[in-house]
């Protein structure tokens, strides 16, 4: 019965929230492993990652990590036809307007991203950075280059509270983080781009609070929800740069999941799992398929993992390989770069090196 009391009202604490809610931005942090699962990792996380993905996952981890090098870059097919494996291109606004000078009708999606942090049972602290550029140029258009540009640095403290012997856990995490942006259209020849001149800087504090609630039963069902960015976040503080406006504000956001955890046998199990993300949003105009989620992994010996799913419609695939000291991580997944009327998928791939003790 008290198992019962906790989740009721865990779901009357919710529905708080879905009644005073708008749409959201972006989600901040994306895994690797989730990416490669369909995008579907707040039940499934239990790593380092979780300080930023579902803290209340805190509450899962076995040991202490301490992770010195969690480095990601991305990109789809069509950028790295044009750049190769220059993943530093995406940080300068003029050299992303070049390259689509020389290639106007290229979808560019090119993204990096480190973390580095101390991870225990129910505490977390990290920092981490990332500078994520998506471009297109249509010569047909007066404004042909369009831009939507970020990087943000972060320091994150998480924490969490495990309740009836681990079944139900509670997590919260704090970000202090400062937010480059360029977004919008600009002429195809404007030598002086950059963020400092045409963009926004600020520095915001932002909350995301998480639960998990796991079944005693033999493929421990779990359900979990992410409350992101409660009550939203605002870049409002002066940052580094001397710009004239602040970063879009970041809308608060309810993601839900479901997980199974079927065992197949001593050295191998499977994790199955769903998420809608998304919910809170009152966009009707966005693409329903977009906030679907659905992915597995296979792990055998705690060595190597195969993932696979859907995201937003479209396939995924991923593959590890963990060994006591570094992991190496690579996955594929499509996203969906249009809109409700005309579907267009931008086929991107990952690769992930992590190193930690």
């Amino acid at each position: 019965m008290r198992f019962l009391r906790l989740v009721i009202v865990t779901i009357l604490f919710w529905s708080i929230f879905v009644e005073t809610a708008m749409a959201r931005d972006p989600i901040f942090y994306k895994s690797t492993r989730g990416l490669g699962m369909g995008g579907a990792h707040i039940s499934a996380v239990n790593d380092e990652t979780t300080v930023l993905i579902n803290p209340a996952a805190l509450g899962k981890l076995r040991g202490k990590y301490l992770t010195v090098l969690d480095f990601e870059v991305e990109a789809n097919a069509e950028t790295h036809d044009l750049v190769g494996f220059d993943f530093l291109r995406g940080v300068d606004p003029k050299v992303v307007l070049d390259d689509l000078n020389s290639e106007p009708e290229t979808i560019y999606h090119l993204k990096s991203q480190v973390l580095l942090s101390y991870a225990m049972r129910n505490f977390s602290f990290g920092f981490y950075g990332n500078a994520v550029t998506d471009a297109s140029m249509d010569v047909a258009q007066t404004l042909p280059f369009e831009i939507d540009y970020k990087n943000d640095f972060a320091f994150v403290l998480g924490f969490n509270r495990r309740f009836m012997e681990g079944r139900f856990k509670i997590g919260a995490n704090v970000r202090a983080i400062n937010r480059n942006e360029l977004k919008g259209s600009f002429l195809n020849f404007n030598p002086n781009l950059s963020v400092r001149n045409d963009g926004a800087e600020g520095i915001g504090v932002a909350s995301d609070i998480g639960i998990q609630i796991a079944a005693p039963w033999k493929a421990l069902p779990t359900l979990s929800a992410v409350l992101r960015d409660v009550g939203g976040t605002r870049y409002s503080i002066d940052g580094f740069k001397d710009t004239v406006a602040d970063p879009e504000d970041t809308e608060m956001s309810l993601d839900v999941g479901f997980a199974l955890y079927p065992i197949s046998h001593n050295y191998s199990r499977f994790t199955i799992t769903a998420e809608y993300r998304d919910l809170l949003s009152d966009n009707e105009l966005k693409n329903s398929m977009a906030r679907y989620h659905v992915g597995f992994e296979w792990n055998s010996y705690d060595w190597f993992f195969l993932r696979g799913g859907m995201n937003q419609g479209y396939w995924t695939a991923g593959i590890e390989l963990a060994f006591s000291k570094f992991q190496l991580q690579i996955a594929s997944f499509g996203e969906e770069v249009g809109d409700e009327i005309e579907k267009e998928e931008s086929r991107n791939f990952i690769l992930k090196f992590t190193t930690r003790f």
